[in-house]
């Protein structure tokens, strides 16, 4: 081998790592970016989901207050009255 040919197959060799490693970049320039888009969905989606949640929880804690609102007065109203006839 002479000096002209070790020096072609050094820039080939040069010149497909850097291919590689730009393709390589560019791959996880990629996963990058995906993952910050499904970590901007899952905050979304898990902040939607605790509005929901909170929403239940108003819905239930409404519910418990209606029944014991009516417990009150169907006691004041004089239904124990009619349940020692």
């Amino acid at each position: 081998m002479n000096k002209a040919s070790v020096q072609a197959w050094k820039l080939q060799t040069f010149d497909q790592e850097f291919v590689a490693h730009q393709s390589v970049y560019k791959w996880a320039a990629g996963v990058h970016s995906h993952l910050q888009v499904m970590k901007i969905q899952f905050r979304h989606r898990s902040f939607k989901q605790s509005i929901r949640n909170l929403s239940h929880i108003k819905a239930s804690t409404n519910r418990q207050e209606s029944i014991l609102v009516a417990k009150r007065l169907r006691f004041s109203s004089g239904m124990e009255a009619s349940n020692s006839r």
